[in-house]
């Protein structure tokens, strides 16, 4: 027989658990993080949030796919709290937002894919150029790797389609334009419907930089510690995917639907573009923000302290045994 002292104790019981369960939401702190396109450039974010390291990190993100410029523009406004790229928080800086970047992922993975009757960066001449946006980091690779293939980038007719990777493959094969920079996995899926790789990272001496995170002066000045919490989950799907090639590449092919053998190709060219700790060397850094700046025709030299802050993500750093 259920006495009424048994359903009192149970009815606490439910109670505290209810109460522990609420306490325990209450001290999970939610990030929104901006990103510009579905591909592998945005890898160790994903994988960041599907092996758990955020949770881990009592952070719940909530990831946004959004375009550079509706991206910065809400970021700036609080809307979302971190963004995924490099060149659009460098350009937004240099225009005089207070942003920094606070942690580098990858290097630029674009891949200058053209239609099959082209076999050569010559054939581009006087062709149309699918871009995201005119100066924006897939039109720099391109103009970058055709220039080591031979081609002035000057005789090359870049048209401006906005949006992503896709929105590019869609003019590609639509024969809007005769060519386009993409990133992994698209290369290798165009690659395998005929059409022509003409060149990629490999092929440049030194690489624009790609995914970075960012976030708002203020947003650092007010939530140091979740931008670190953030930051250590992110330094933990960076190593993860470093280490771990098969579990990575099992789930790059869950989640964007692809072989092995085309996620095998991508990890394997992303691989050595990839940070090691969430940065590149200053060198490097300023390339890509001296190039940015050369894009946008900015003639007044832009000192790295200007556009990034690794303050933060030296103490996540430490704190994982990576310094």
């Amino acid at each position: 027989m259920i006495t009424a002292q048994k359903i009192l104790v149970s009815s606490m019981l439910i109670v505290a658990s209810l109460v522990s369960s609420q306490a325990a939401y209450s001290q999970v702190d939610k990030a929104i993080i901006g990103y510009p396109s579905r591909s592998y450039n945005v890898l160790v974010l994903h994988v960041a949030e599907v092996k758990g390291f955020f949770r881990d990190e009592k952070i719940d993100p909530v990831i946004v796919q959004m375009g550079a410029g509706p991206g910065i523009l809400a970021q700036s406004s609080g809307d979302i709290h971190y963004y995924w790229n490099f060149s659009g928080p460098v350009t937004a800086v240099m225009k005089g937002m207070p942003l920094k970047i606070i942690a580098i992922i990858n290097r630029l993975l674009h891949q200058v894919v053209a239609r099959p009757e082209i076999r050569n960066a010559a054939d581009l001449r006087g062709k149309k150029f699918g871009v995201s946006r005119i100066e924006g980091a897939d039109h720099l690779q391109a103009k970058a790797i055709l220039k080591t293939k031979g081609l002035d980038p000057k005789e090359v007719q870049y048209i401006n389609l906005g949006g992503g990777d896709p929105a590019r493959v869609l003019a590609l094969k639509g024969g809007l334009v005769d060519a386009v920079a993409v990133s992994p996995p698209n290369p290798y899926s165009l690659q395998k419907e005929g059409y022509f790789v003409v060149g990629g990272p490999r092929d440049l001496k030194i690489a624009f930089l790609a995914s970075a995170i960012s976030a708002t002066d203020q947003r650092l000045k007010e939530k140091p510690d979740q931008a670190k919490k953030v930051l250590k989950a992110l330094m933990r799907g960076l190593l993860f995917v470093r280490q771990n090639r098969q579990e990575t590449i099992s789930i790059m092919m869950r989640w964007l639907n692809e072989s092995q053998e085309i996620a095998s190709a991508s990890y394997d060219l992303m691989l050595p573009e990839l940070s090691r700790d969430g940065t590149f060397p200053d060198a490097e850094i300023q390339f890509s923000v001296d190039e940015i700046r050369t894009a946008i025709g900015m003639n007044k030299p832009v000192p790295l302290s200007q556009v990034r802050d690794f303050t933060i993500l030296q103490q996540a750093q430490k704190e994982l045994g990576l310094r």
